[in-house]
């Protein structure tokens, strides 16, 4: 699933790739902003973010049945979806600097508070089990990984060392990974007890000549297998280019003549 822009209208719209034979399938078509698409514990539906009607909202779509699109919850600001819990219970959101869960089945649909503090909350994902999610805070004054207990309440705890966004679950729980610029792709074993969850020190796990995207944004830029030992990365299309130079006050160094 990945987001797609139309070089010729600058409009974004949501495509399917099957990674087989690399041929991409079309989900969304509207002529407003459609992108940040996640999938449903099932893999027939998705959710996605789309600002139609000139006001922002989360949408639902089940694919492959033709059906229309449903609106979840509309937002003054723009969202962003991040997950889909396994339980099929609660889709993962930014809003504002905050993370929240929208329950998406039965009748009290409010979202719930998950990180919402004075503070940068963004990236969520949830484990497997349900029990536990992750996600970036700049709390410390630079991004860093945190892990607290999903849907709460309960302590949250740092798991990254020096900088540290876009986490993911191993699927057993015993991992996660997340990305250190520039150091690239890093993760933590975890270990669980009573008295919560525990982290190793981080290692690296890909080596730092492949590099991921340099972009420090709340959007995800790599995916993880089940069993940790796969990853789908964004990177850089084509050699790196030259450096660009901006120069200040270059009127001023004009000779009289040429002002």
């Amino acid at each position: 699933m990945v987001n797609s822009v139309d070089p010729n209208t600058g409009n974004w719209d949501i495509w399917v790739i099957d990674l087989a034979s690399q041929i991409p399938t079309r989900v969304t078509s509207d002529p407003a902003q459609d992108s940040d698409a996640v999938w449903a514990p099932n893999g027939n539906e998705i959710v996605f973010v789309s600002n139609r009607g000139g006001t922002y909202g989360i949408y639902r779509k089940s694919l492959g049945s033709g059906g229309a699109e449903e609106l979840l919850l509309k937002t003054e600001f723009e969202p962003r979806a991040t997950d889909w819990t396994r339980d099929g219970r609660y889709v993962i959101y930014d809003l504002n600097g905050d993370v929240w869960a929208l329950p998406i089945s039965g009748a009290d649909r409010k979202p719930i508070p998950i990180a919402a503090t004075p503070f940068l909350e963004y990236g969520a994902k949830t484990s497997v089990d349900g029990k536990w999610i992750a996600y970036a805070s700049n709390e410390t004054g630079e991004q860093q990984v945190y892990i607290q207990p999903f849907p709460g309440p309960g302590e949250r705890k740092r798991i990254s060392s020096v900088f540290g966004i876009h986490p993911r679950w191993r699927a057993d729980g015993g991992e996660l990974f997340y990305w250190q610029p520039p150091g690239g792709l890093v993760s933590a074993d975890l270990r669980y007890d009573a008295s919560g969850v525990h982290a190793t020190v981080p290692k690296p796990v890909l080596p730092t000549h492949i590099s991921i995207l340099d972009l420090i944004d709340s959007r995800h830029h790599h995916a993880i297998s089940g069993n940790g030992q796969r990853f789908l990365l964004g990177r850089p299309l084509g050699p790196k280019g030259p450096p660009i130079h901006v120069i200040v006050n270059w009127a001023e160094a004009l000779p009289q003549s040429a002002q």
